[in-house]
């Protein structure tokens, strides 16, 4: 059996699909971010672009939250990178507009059928996603 000395540092990333679940295990900062109920990501990925938000919170993300982060990421992207996947962000658009609380873990990838490479990528993690806020509020009330 082969013993290795490779110890990352506090914050090692990774830079895969995997990223953001990795760094929050890794880093001891973000422990408080593991405990809330209800996590999840959207990516635009390929053609060298690799941007995402993230939620992280004790409610269920309601799909205005998502439309919301949506529109944060193509925010982040420059004109082309956009042109490139404005179908995939339509796509993805509605399907958070269709959902009623998608559970986890799910992952929907809408792909640019001409590239293959580039991507929108919607990670459920943890809880739900993208319910009702009418069914938000009725949870509330429920669960309080």
């Amino acid at each position: 059996m082969t013993k290795t000395n490779f110890h990352p540092p506090p914050c090692f990333v990774q830079k895969n699909d995997f990223t953001e679940l990795f760094h929050l295990i890794i880093c001891p900062q973000n422990t408080t971010l593991m405990t809330k109920k209800h996590r999840g990501r959207i990516q635009a990925q390929g053609n060298g672009v690799e941007k995402s938000v993230t939620w992280s919170q004790d409610e269920p993300l309601s799909r205005e939250q998502g439309k919301t982060l949506l529109h944060q990421l193509k925010g982040q992207l420059s004109e082309k990178e956009h042109a490139e996947r404005a179908e995939q962000f339509e796509q993805a658009e509605r399907y958070i507009e269709g959902a009623n609380g998608i559970p986890a873990p799910e992952r929907r990838t809408f792909q640019n059928r001409k590239t293959r490479d580039v991507r929108v990528d919607i990670e459920v993690l943890a809880g739900r996603a993208f319910i009702a806020v009418a069914l938000l509020v009725v949870l509330y009330f429920i669960l309080n």
